[in-house]
């Protein structure tokens, strides 16, 4: 008698409710970080929260997220040229 084939993480009830959440709670997350560009809050601390969590699961989040950061070094060199 054989033991049944060990589940693998990503496939198994646990692996799908983690994904589930975490693809849940990075829309959630990027969506109030767009409301709260336009309203006083931390929008940009929560729109990459968001897509920080939406790129463990897209490779299109992953792209837009090296791009905003790319953006976000692009402007912090900026900003120290311009404080000297």
């Amino acid at each position: 008698m054989s033991s049944p084939p060990l589940q693998n993480r990503s496939t198994g009830l646990g692996g799908r409710v983690l994904r589930s959440t975490a693809v849940a709670g990075g829309f959630i997350l990027t969506a109030m970080g767009l409301v709260f560009l336009f309203l006083p809050g931390p929008g940009l601390l929560l729109l990459f929260l968001g897509l920080t969590l939406l790129g463990t699961e897209f490779i299109w989040a992953r792209r837009i997220l090296e791009k905003v950061k790319g953006q976000g070094k692009r402007l912090g060199s900026i900003w120290e040229n311009r404080r000297r």
